[in-house]
């Protein structure tokens, strides 16, 4: 995505690879140890052929090979990964220029809660997607057959859910919990 929007990404340390680069390795690591190459789809001990979607019963050296080739790589991504973020390792990695963030700024437990308050703060001022679009979802905007879309906002029981949770755990006062409503026809109480 760097690439794409022309930035300059050497300087920093990243898992991925540029997908423009003459060397780019057309490779996808799954957490279960499953990859996807070019040629073939590696499912636990299962080898598949992406052209004709069927099961390699019995895989010639070569493709052993080439398999056994892949899976190192794939082992060594998610044992790079898992070192990363199983002991912290980027708090080593300072690079020039870089500020520190001050975790305590932020809380991400009482997101929704913080970020009605701020709608009603801005009023007719905000430029959020939510405001722009009327106070409601641009969900349906969204053509897809995902099945996480049943748990969007666009289901009246999640979002009585939502509002439940907001009245048991929230910050907000009873008015701000009462202007949201109003503004929010959709959202049942």
């Amino acid at each position: 995505l760097l690439h794409l929007l022309g930035i300059n990404s050497s300087q920093y340390i990243q898992f991925g690879s540029d997908m423009f680069s003459p060397n780019y390795r057309q490779l996808v690591a799954f957490r279960n140890d499953n990859f996807i190459t070019p040629k073939y789809t590696v499912l636990g001990n299962r080898i598949y052929k992406n052209s004709s979607g069927k099961q390699i019963e019995n895989p010639s050296n070569k493709v052993l090979s080439l398999i056994k080739f892949d899976k190192d790589i794939v082992n060594k991504e998610l044992m790079y990964s898992d070192l990363l973020n199983n002991k912290n390792l980027l708090r080593f990695y300072i690079p020039w220029g870089f500020n520190p963030v001050d975790p305590k700024k932020y809380d991400y437990t009482n997101e929704l809660n913080q970020l009605i308050k701020i709608q009603h703060k801005k009023g007719k001022k905000s430029n959020s997607l939510w405001s722009k679009n009327g106070n409601k979802t641009t969900i349906d905007q969204y053509d897809s057959n995902a099945p996480e879309l049943d748990t969007t906002d666009q289901n009246e029981d999640n979002m009585s859910s939502i509002k439940e949770s907001m009245k048991k755990n929230s910050s907000l006062s009873k008015k701000d919990i009462k202007d949201y409503s109003k503004e929010n026809p959709d959202a049942k109480e």
